[in-house]
């Protein structure tokens, strides 16, 4: 399969419409820290950037999120775990995350849709989850890797044009006691606030 879409980092500040990369009106100042303690809570507000898809873009993490759950159906792969939303739709979304940090990262995303465990992460070495709740959290299972960075990203109404990149935790950091949710998911799993995330700017 060919094609892709390509990050471009010097859109980071630009001025404009389509397709950029724009800080959020919610941004500035204090970061958060990472201490043996654990994830603690920001002090104060980050910058958390807001992903601008094109038409294309957005054409083509659909396409590609629409062929993966076809090579599921082909392959008679079920989905597990997740938020028990239809499979293309979980596929599509997930797809259009991965493609949004991509851009922020300036990384070629080339859309992957053969078995998606080959790879080392959603983009590079990192793992996308996405969520269309404004205050949804970080979603982890005891499956994930420990030492990978996930990365969690708010889509943002209308779907499919604009992502908000909120911060991210190691596996480890994200699967205490604490985080453990029975109530709010179709089945239980880890949910890290937002606001104990680490700002996007430490992402390694």
């Amino acid at each position: 399969m060919q094609g892709g879409l390509r990050g471009n980092g010097e859109t980071m500040h630009g001025q404009g419409e389509g397709g950029r990369v724009v800080r959020a009106p919610f941004a500035p100042d204090e970061e958060l820290l990472l201490g043996g303690a654990g994830l603690r809570q920001r002090r104060g507000r980050v910058e958390e950037p807001v992903i601008l898809f094109e038409h294309h873009e957005v054409k083509w993490a659909s396409s590609v999120g629409t062929l993966r759950q076809n090579e599921a159906y082909k392959y008679k792969r079920t989905q597990v775990l997740g938020c028990g939303e239809h499979p293309y739709a979980q596929h599509i979304d997930g797809a259009c995350c991965e493609a949004a940090l991509a851009k922020l990262r300036g990384a070629e995303w080339v859309g992957v849709v053969d078995d998606l465990r080959i790879l080392r992460g959603d983009v590079g070495h990192l793992q996308v989850r996405g969520t269309k709740w404004l205050t949804g959290g970080l979603m982890l299972h005891d499956t994930d890797p420990d030492d990978a960075p996930f990365v969690l990203v708010v889509m943002l109404q209308p779907f499919y044009w604009r992502y908000r990149l909120v911060g991210w935790a190691y596996g480890r950091e994200g699967k205490e006691a604490r985080w453990w949710n029975t109530v709010k998911l179709p089945r239980p799993a880890y949910l890290v606030p937002q606001e104990f995330l680490c700002p996007m700017a430490t992402l390694p």
